[in-house]
């Protein structure tokens, strides 16, 4: 994703920072929270910005529980790569070490999804836990740090054995393999990548059909708030009605009164004058 700014002017807040305050948002209230976002940005004339983080899509809970777990669990984050960065070097003493990072990282992600409402399947930690490996492998590029924006695959096959809990191991290879014994270890490979392909697409139907029912439940919310108002706003305007009409009557009755009462001054001053001429006649 490219980064943007606006034009000239005022500072405006980067990109990388609106979308890792997006990233926050739990799945359900992605799509309010990225309206909010995009409403300040331009409020604040960074319209370039706002274009970009209006283009980005909800997150998976997975990724979501990742991006939430750099934000709130950043020390065990950090040990996790700097864990795998000594292992990438080759020091396996740091096996463990990373082993373990991931596996609390793993047990930190279920409680933050639990906490979310969301809920924390097998799958999705199985999923967090592919990302981590990931990141750790990789790092977030080319998204910013802490806003992901979608699930990742470890590098190669081996890393894949990272995702496993720590208390798993790997069996130790029985001596030289012959030939068969290696194409069949390809066929498995490749059987097993396959299924990790598609318990991905499956998750990801999933994740799409959740979020689409929770847009679906925020627009029933949305409609009947809205068919309240309205009842509220007919009632108002009949009340409204009703009092300009009463106003109007007590107007005219007010007007019709005050006409009565200047036709009876004047009948008092006519006859106070034929009074007064009559006295003078006397």
């Amino acid at each position: 994703m490219a980064r943007s700014s606006a034009g000239s002017g005022d500072a405006v807040p980067p990109l990388d920072d609106a979308l890792r305050e997006l990233a926050q948002a739990p799945p359900a209230a992605f799509v309010a929270e990225r309206k909010r976002v995009v409403a300040r940005l331009r409020d604040d004339g960074a319209r370039d910005v706002a274009a970009e983080v209006a283009r980005r899509r909800r997150p998976t809970s997975s990724v979501w529980a990742v991006n939430r777990l750099y934000a709130k669990r950043r020390a065990a984050f950090d040990r996790m790569v700097e864990a795998a960065a000594r292992l990438r070097a080759g020091d396996l003493a740091a096996t463990r070490a990373y082993r373990d990072e991931l596996s609390a990282l793993r047990h930190d992600a279920a409680s933050l999804l639990e906490e979310a409402g969301l809920g924390a399947p097998d799958a999705t930690l199985r999923r967090v836990a592919a990302t981590l490996a990931a990141v750790a492998a990789a790092g977030f590029a080319p998204d910013p740090e802490g806003a992901l924006a979608e699930d990742r695959d470890p590098p190669g096959f081996e890393a894949l054995d990272a995702t496993a809990p720590a208390t798993a191991r790997r069996t130790p290879s029985p001596g030289p393999a012959r030939d068969g014994d290696a194409r069949g270890r390809d066929e498995r490979a490749q059987r097993a990548t396959q299924e990790r392909e598609e318990r991905k697409r499956a998750r990801e139907r999933e994740e799409r059909e959740r979020g689409a029912r929770a847009d679906e439940l925020a627009r029933a919310r949305a409609q009947r708030a809205r068919e309240v108002v309205e009842r509220e706003l007919r009632a108002a305007k009949a009340d409204l009605e009703r009092r300009e009409r009463e106003a109007t009557r007590l107007t005219d009755a007010l007007r019709a009164a005050e006409e009565q009462v200047a036709a009876a001054r004047e009948r008092v001053s006519r006859l106070e004058r034929r009074r007064d001429e009559v006295d003078e006649g006397a």
